[in-house]
């Protein structure tokens, strides 16, 4: 039996409708509200239509379900609700990944490595991932090898790891921005069944590295918020190739106006001020806006969609509520590789660091792509043909050919840049 679903709106308003005899049917939705009107004759209606059994729904929710069964417990002790990942969930979320990126992942045969911390420098990069079904989502959506992205630095003879994460399975007790001891933090990653990649400056990078610098703006931004409104706008820049089935830009309206009603303080934390800020709003008078206010002035006086909205690039300069700048983990370490002087002075205050994936982080041509055989032999061994060093992961970290350092950086860089997929082309200067 197939039942066939109708879901009609606007940004304003839906109707949903579900049939399971075939012939002619009315669907009425009527626009009171002179905006509802508005909004329709300049955007139109958004029909949507599936048709599905009972059995493909079951199926497509098991199967849904599978990627996050299990693996979001701090304890490593505890099966399928600790920090381990079951093995049905990494297969889950594996598959996911290679049907949705065209790729297949490559397993490793060594799956640790360890190596002399003295050769790790300030400024090298982490790159992280998980098989959660988190971590996979964000990689669909970004184009990127990785979901989490964190700095190495050195302080008083100490090798720490310094990052902006979020994550509840990840046993330092902190959100946001922080710092672990890296011997502890590689026990906590492997406790979590983390794919952990280490990828070295590049010599001439690493001279103009300043470390002092760096460190003092790790230290001013201690314990700032983890935000997810950063993940969300670093990849979403344009109306249409951001998104990927059966997500897509018609959709967004509706799926934020349904976050507003389910989950409010989602809304508050990732669209709200962000939204404000782009209609040109900077007054507390509009901070307490709902997503009808906000449309209504979009569509009524802006003459704008919230597709067109939200591609508006996030601002550095701008300031939320909280009055405490919050990072995602690649917006986090870019603002550090900034600080440290990694960017042309010339074009810095140009550069707007809350736009960066961890894409583009591992993009920026700041990075060795000819160390191949100058690393560590444990690493060769473990994996020959890729030119940085993975520590641990049954999956093999791959950045392919022109995509690690690959990007010399330029004003307004990661503004306007499509992640379509498979193929996730990058525009120049985009």
């Amino acid at each position: 039996m197939c039942m066939e679903h109708f879901v009609l709106g606007t940004a304003f308003q839906d109707l949903y409708e579900f049939y399971l005899t075939s012939g002619v049917k009315k669907l009425r939705l009527e626009f009171k509200e002179p905006h509802h009107r508005i909004d329709v004759l300049t955007n139109g209606l958004q029909i949507f239509s599936f048709c599905a059994g009972h059995s493909s729904i079951l199926s497509s929710l098991l199967q849904t379900g599978s990627l996050f069964a299990g693996g979001f417990g701090a304890s490593k002790f505890i099966p399928f609700v600790g920090s381990k990942i079951p093995e049905g969930m990494v297969k889950a979320n594996v598959d996911y990944l290679e049907k949705f990126m065209g790729k297949t992942l490559e397993k490793r045969v060594i799956q640790k490595v360890k190596i002399d911390q003295s050769l790790i420098k300030d400024g090298d990069l982490l790159l992280i991932r998980r098989f959660d079904g988190i971590d996979p989502f964000y990689m669909v959506s970004s184009g990127s090898q990785a979901a989490h992205a964190a700095v190495l630095l050195w302080d008083n003879q100490t090798l720490y790891v310094h990052e902006c994460q979020h994550a509840w399975y990840f046993q330092t007790g902190l959100s946001g921005v922080q710092r672990t001891p890296f011997d502890e933090w590689i026990a906590l990653a492997r406790d979590a069944d983390q794919d952990v990649a280490w990828v070295q400056l590049r010599s001439d990078v690493r001279r103009r590295f300043n470390s002092t610098k760096a460190l003092n703006f790790f230290h001013n931004k201690t314990g700032a918020p983890y935000s997810h409104r950063a993940n969300f706008f670093s990849v979403v820049d344009t109306v249409e190739d951001n998104y990927f089935a059966p997500i897509s830009s018609e959709l967004l309206p509706f799926m934020v106006r349904y976050i507003q009603m389910i989950y409010p303080q989602v809304f508050d934390s990732v669209f709200r001020e962000a939204l404000n800020k782009r209609l040109g709003f900077h007054d507390e008078a509009t901070q307490h806006f709902t997503f009808e206010d906000l449309l209504v002035d979009a569509v009524t006086v802006k003459n704008t969609t919230l597709e067109e909205l939200v591609i508006i690039p996030e601002n550095d300069t701008w300031v939320y509520s909280n009055l405490t700048d919050g990072y995602s983990a690649s917006t986090f370490v870019a603002a550090l590789y900034r600080e440290a002087g990694l960017f042309d002075p010339k074009i810095e205050k140009e550069i707007n660091v809350q736009e960066f994936t961890v894409r583009d982080l591992y993009q920026l041509d700041f990075f060795n792509t000819t160390g191949q055989r100058s690393r560590p032999s444990a690493c060769q061994e473990a994996d020959p043909h890729i030119s940085y060093c993975q520590l641990m992961g049954q999956h093999r970290i791959v950045i392919g050919t022109g995509e690690l350092a690959s990007v010399k950086p330029y004003a307004h860089m990661n503004e306007r840049c499509p992640t379509r997929g498979p193929e996730y082309l990058r525009p120049d200067n985009c």
